[in-house]
């Protein structure tokens, strides 16, 4: 009797010992499988759901949403634009602001040449002087005056004058204020 008493105390001891390790395998086993198919699940459930992550942006400007294309830009392959749109005539804070931009554009060093200056007048601005003309023909500045109706369509969206970025398929991209930093349109354009 003490035999089998022994017998089923070793016994149980082993079963026990057995039911443990087996059970550690499995756990190693369900933690290396988790490990693994965590990073999918993860972007899995991004995807799905991306107001989970935060919504933080790197540029400066707004972008300019509905999209605005202007066919008056007339632009090179390849070129993008820095654009002041001016609603009235260009004076004195103009000039100030297109030397601003030029000045960005300076400072992107030999990558000047992939971008041009534009200024964009509305309809009914006052055409500019014959000094204002030479001035910003020395910056390399192109005028173009939009048509009536690419200035309802502009003047719909921003009433006042605002800097923007273009790219190269004549779309304005991103837009500022013109009391922004230069820095904000060095940044984005870069």
């Amino acid at each position: 009797y003490r035999f089998r008493y022994f017998h089923y105390i070793y016994h149980s001891q082993h079963e026990e010992k057995s039911m443990k390790s087996t059970r550690r395998y499995y756990i190693i086993l369900f933690a290396l499988v988790l490990l693994f198919a965590a990073p999918g699940l993860t972007a899995y459930f991004l995807y799905f759901h991306p107001q989970w992550l935060s919504t933080t942006t790197t540029n400066k400007g707004q972008f300019v949403n509905p999209p605005v294309q202007i066919a008056s830009l007339q632009n090179k392959p390849d070129k993008w634009q820095f654009v002041l749109w001016q609603t009235d005539a260009c004076e004195m804070a103009c000039m100030k602001q297109m030397d601003q931009l030029a000045r960005v554009r300076l400072a992107l060093g030999r990558r000047l040449y992939d971008v041009d200056l534009t200024l964009m007048l509305s309809e009914q601005a006052t055409p500019l002087s014959q000094p204002e003309q030479q001035a910003l023909v020395a910056q390399g500045v192109q005028v173009i005056q939009l048509s009536a109706t690419e200035t309802k369509q502009l003047i719909s969206v921003y009433n006042k004058p605002m800097f923007f970025i273009a790219n190269p398929d004549q779309f304005l991209v991103l837009a500022y204020l013109t009391t922004s930093q230069p820095n904000d349109l060095f940044h984005d354009i870069k």
